[in-house]
């Protein structure tokens, strides 16, 4: 799954920082004195079983990804706290829910869950599921 587009949908929408799993592994390493923060994690894929077409191989895959929200941080107040998280989890999901992934080939994205991931220090970790759907078409190789 191409989190790209995902990203740059984030933004466009307000989402004040986005970012990809590269990011997202490497905030452990870092200090979090800029949240909110929102990072695209992909969470799985499942493939369904491939179609058969002459001399072609096709497949569904349906891509599963969380949007990883973080707020909190150095900001003690809890009125904030609590306006970040329902600011940003709720344009997360109006933002995504529907909307069509450019590789979905037409299918809306579906928003599948939200569950509190983490609450560590002064942090709250937030997961909202979405689906998409990209297809795996291809050449079939004869072996030799």
């Amino acid at each position: 799954m191409n989190a790209q587009p995902i990203v740059e949908r984030l933004r466009a929408a307000g989402m004040p920082r986005v970012g990809k799993v590269g990011a997202f592994v490497l905030i452990s390493e870092q200090p979090l004195n800029y949240l909110p923060a929102c990072f695209v994690v992909p969470e799985r894929q499942q493939p369904d079983a491939p179609r058969a077409i002459t001399g072609r191989y096709d497949q569904l895959i349906r891509a599963d990804f969380l949007i990883y929200l973080i707020v909190g941080g150095e900001r003690l107040e809890s009125d904030a706290i609590d306006r970040d998280y329902d600011r940003y989890s709720a344009l997360a999901v109006d933002c995504l829910a529907g909307w069509v992934h450019p590789d979905a080939e037409g299918r809306p994205t579906e928003f599948t869950s939200a569950e509190l991931l983490s609450l560590r220090g002064r942090e709250l970790g937030w997961g909202i599921g979405f689906r998409t759907y990209r297809r795996l078409t291809k050449p079939v190789v004869s072996g030799d």
